[in-house]
């Protein structure tokens, strides 16, 4: 099984922030090749983690890039991020296959996410983004990495510091913050800066998550901020219960 993947000078483009999130992302792809390499007998919970990682990381990455062609004026943005969709769109299934508790072999389809990685991330930044990168090259200052986002969703109970409490279902998931779909429209009683602790359904031996509302839309639901920076067990259990769900 070849899991080696290496980021070498071929590869830089030259704009230095661009450059670093490359060698990143494969430093996250090496990181899953490290956990098939070791051949554990129950590598599922490392793999689950590192799958989780580099999909956010990805996020946040795509988001960036896009953020400083867009501002350059790259007229060929519509179809670099078409580009990225494909990728994001594979991880997301290949993820949903690794974390399905059916699946007796997560490693299968770990090693065929590490493969379309290695694949996608060395054609696409030898051919793509070199187009692209005098796009990338001009006035990157003022641009942040956003906040990555993870594509999954799941039911939640919020509890309210006012003893009342409603169920919703969770939408572009952040590590610091999240979206709360609810069937319109969303009850008056909820109001910006609400404090209030997420709950998983069902049930899940996790901590329940402080957070506060930032923005109430009637039609689609709340936007809650997190007191505290998701870490990677509850998103597990977020992405475990999707299944089960499903």
């Amino acid at each position: 099984m070849g899991t080696r993947i290496d980021f070498n000078n071929n590869l830089r483009l030259g704009v230095d922030p661009i450059d670093n999130q490359h060698e990143q992302l494969f430093r996250l792809a090496i990181g899953i090749g490290i956990h098939l390499n070791n051949d554990l007998k129950d590598c599922r919970s490392e793999i689950e983690s590192s799958v989780l990682e580099l999909e956010s990381y990805i996020s946040e990455h795509f988001g960036f890039e896009e953020a400083i062609m867009k501002k350059n004026g790259n007229p060929n943005l519509a179809s670099h991020i078409m580009a990225h969709q494909r990728l994001t769109t594979s991880c997301a299934h290949l993820r949903k296959k690794i974390f399905d508790p059916s699946n007796q072999a997560p490693s299968e389809q770990a090693f065929e996410l590490f493969e379309v990685l290695k694949n996608w991330l060395c054609d696409h930044i030898m051919k793509i983004d070199r187009i692209a990168s005098s796009y990338m090259r001009q006035k990157p200052d003022g641009i942040k990495p956003r906040s990555p986002r993870i594509s999954l969703e799941g039911r939640v109970l919020v509890e309210f510091s006012n003893k009342r409490g409603i169920t919703g279902c969770l939408r572009n998931i952040g590590f610091n913050s999240l979206f709360l779909e609810l069937p319109p429209p969303a009850p008056e009683w909820i109001v910006d800066s609400d404090e209030g602790l997420i709950h998983l359904i069902p049930f899940a031996d996790k901590k329940p998550i402080p957070c506060q509302v930032i923005r109430v839309e009637p039609e689609k639901g709340i936007a809650l901020i997190l007191k505290d920076k998701l870490d990677m067990p509850f998103i597990t259990a977020l992405v475990r219960m999707e299944h089960r769900q499903s």
